[in-house]
């Protein structure tokens, strides 16, 4: 996900927004991975009916590729489901 293979660094903001230099690869990376179909079923008409394990391995997949911490975990997950479909 990152320059070079590395991982992505990712600060947020007081409102938790994404900021800093490579806030702007993380959301086009999120994008990818969200039209991804084998990462992100796209089967399902609501993201409430996605099954937990599909999160779960999305959620795993951006935090081995970024250094993206647990409690930033609700703010990532929001701004995938808003580029899945």
């Amino acid at each position: 996900m990152g320059k070079d293979g590395g991982n992505l660094h990712i600060e947020l903001n007081e409102h938790g927004q994404v900021i800093g230099s490579e806030g702007t690869r993380l959301s086009s990376k999120l994008g990818v991975l969200a039209r991804n179909g084998i990462l992100a079923p796209l089967n399902h008409k609501d993201w409430r009916l996605v099954p937990s394990m599909y999160k779960d391995r999305i959620w795993a997949h951006i935090k081995e590729n970024t250094d993206a911490t647990d409690d930033m975990k609700h703010i990532l997950m929001m701004s995938f489901r808003s580029k899945w479909k």
